[in-house]
């Protein structure tokens, strides 16, 4: 009996040497021993740098253990050896970022994955989750609404429609009310542009109305020019009149005062 434990004991030790690093940390990563996994697989890292489930594994070891920066970081250089896995590294980074809030990363992380895989439901679904937290809602219904058409008995349906259809009716009552305040945009314009038309021509009419009073105004003076210079003219024709009559009897009275004086000398 201690024979057949000791051999037992023998042979698990023997196994356990024969196994290499990568393989005994996958094994306890397939057993869901993340940090019993951990040391073989980053020493296996080291022994196979250019083999990408490592690469896999640590990132999902790391996000169980809530390194989640650690996991984005050994994911991003999986990237440089990964052929088939990329789609997961991203979706997987996508979900890292997720954690970490870092809401817009996550987005770009399932939009790469879509983009090497677009059959991965799984990135629509957690891309419009993303959406959701950076509020764009119209994105976050076209990638719930693929997500359900790529997996129609999805146990989220009956939640994910109820919440569709929320959005879809804000959005309705979003478009009534721009709809709204894009006509009385309109009607503010309308109104500004009637105003300044009518300040436009009150200002046309106010210097039309100037035009004229300073042309009465031009007219008035030349009249008042006019009238003074033709009374100055009539009073200089009287004084010209005046001193011609005045020479005119002087020179009579000369002429009698000598025929007078010639009668007194004939007597």
């Amino acid at each position: 009996m201690i024979f057949l434990v000791v051999l037992f004991f023998i042979l698990a030790v023997i196994h356990s040497f024969s196994l290499s690093a990568f393989e005994e940390g996958e094994k306890l990563f397939l057993e869901n021993k993340p940090e019993q996994a951990l040391p073989y697989l980053e020493k296996a890292l080291e022994e196979e740098p250019k083999n990408e489930k490592i690469y896999f594994y640590l990132g999902i070891i790391y996000e169980q253990l809530g390194r989640n920066e650690k996991a984005v970081t050994i994911m991003k250089l999986g990237l440089q050896q990964a052929g088939k896995s990329r789609d997961k590294l991203y979706f997987n980074m996508g979900n890292n970022y997720f954690l970490l809030e870092d809401y817009k990363n996550a987005e770009q992380m399932y939009t790469d994955a879509i983009r090497e895989n677009p059959g991965m439901a799984e990135a629509y679904l957690n891309r419009a989750n993303s959406r959701m937290k950076l509020e764009s809602y119209k994105s976050a219904v076209e990638d719930y609404t693929y997500y359900l058409s790529l997996r129609p008995s999805a146990p989220q349906r009956e939640e994910i429609e109820r919440l569709v259809s929320l959005l879809k009716k804000r959005f309705e009552e979003e478009e009534r009310k721009r709809r709204e305040e894009e006509l009385k945009r309109l009607e503010e314009e309308r109104r500004k542009k009637e105003e300044e038309e009518r300040r436009r021509l009150e200002e046309e009419r106010r210097k039309e109305e100037e035009r004229r009073r300073m042309e009465e105004e031009r007219k008035r003076k030349e009249e008042e020019k006019r009238r003074q210079e033709e009374l100055l003219r009539d009073v200089l024709e009287s004084l010209q009149k005046a001193t011609e009559e005045t020479s005119s009897r002087e020179a009579g009275s000369e002429t009698i005062q000598d025929y007078e004086e010639e009668l007194e000398l004939k007597e």
